[in-house]
């Protein structure tokens, strides 16, 4: 599937010919998220659609057999530019943040709204609008998840966070507490990192690794000069450049795990 998130996806062959227009056998009456979760151990597939009129936010999950099996109007309460999400092994997680979808004709079309909450919500990945649980985080803007995992009674979450929108991000991992409903955050890499990944392999669960780009030079308008790769070791809290050379500029990386790998 070639994604973009203002419309469906658009199924295309091995080879990249278009097919066309892939909806889930007419399922899917509503845009995509351009990064939707693939369950590495269930082989589902989780994601959402975002939009400027109610319903806000609909999540939805297809199974290992490509069908959409369960579809959920969340009460996001504001149109929030949501533009990633995470997925645990049980549940869904989304991001109600100050950032609002504003004027569509504008080259920039989304607006920071001060008076408006950020909020995180959980969700079982079965569930509907009845089981979120929502958590107050501070005001931010979140760009792409690195991946998130279950650790006890919390929901770890790792992800690309900035104060406000147009601003440098940094690496941030925020706890949500189900069992006591406080949640928690803190900075892990003060460098301007974004376009995270993990290996597919453990996507949902714990992961040690994520590769990251650092963007080099960034201006107000969205600009940068140059970008730096670097291994992002969360167990060992360091993260190890990788430089390409002068004339190189990396930009979103993919992990293939090494065919006979265990770990």
């Amino acid at each position: 599937l070639a994604l973009v998130e203002s419309r469906k996806p658009v199924e295309v062959t091995p080879e990249l010919a278009t097919v066309g227009v892939f909806d889930f056998g007419g399922a899917l009456t509503r845009p995509m998220t351009a990064h939707p979760k693939l369950c590495p151990r269930t082989g589902e597939l989780l994601f959402f659609s975002y939009a400027a009129t109610p319903p806000f936010l609909t999540y939805y999950r297809a199974d290992a057999n490509g069908r959409l099996v369960h579809a959920a109007e969340l009460d996001a309460g504001v149109p929030s530019f949501m533009h990633d999400f995470a997925i645990t092994e049980r549940y869904a997680v989304f991001y109600v943040l100050p950032v609002l979808l504003g004027d569509f004709r504008s080259p920039v079309p989304i607006r920071w709204a001060e008076d408006v909450p950020a909020r995180i919500a959980v969700v079982p990945r079965d569930g509907g609008n009845d089981d979120v649980r929502w958590f107050d985080v501070a005001p931010c803007t979140i760009s792409h998840t690195v991946n998130a995992f279950e650790d006890g009674t919390s929901v770890v979450l790792d992800a690309v966070r900035a104060p406000r929108i147009m601003q440098p991000h940094a690496l941030y991992r925020f706890r949500l507490d189900l069992a006591t409903g406080r949640s928690s955050e803190s900075e892990l890499d003060a460098r301007f990192l974004d376009f995270p990944r993990v290996s597919p392999t453990v996507v949902g669960s714990r992961q040690r690794y994520a590769v990251a780009t650092e963007l080099l030079d960034f201006t107000p308008d969205g600009g940068f000069t140059s970008t730096r790769a670097y291994k992002v070791d969360f167990d060992a809290r360091r993260a190890v450049l990788h430089d390409f050379g002068p004339e190189a500029m990396p930009g979103e990386c993919v992990l293939v795990p090494r065919p006979g790998s265990t770990a």
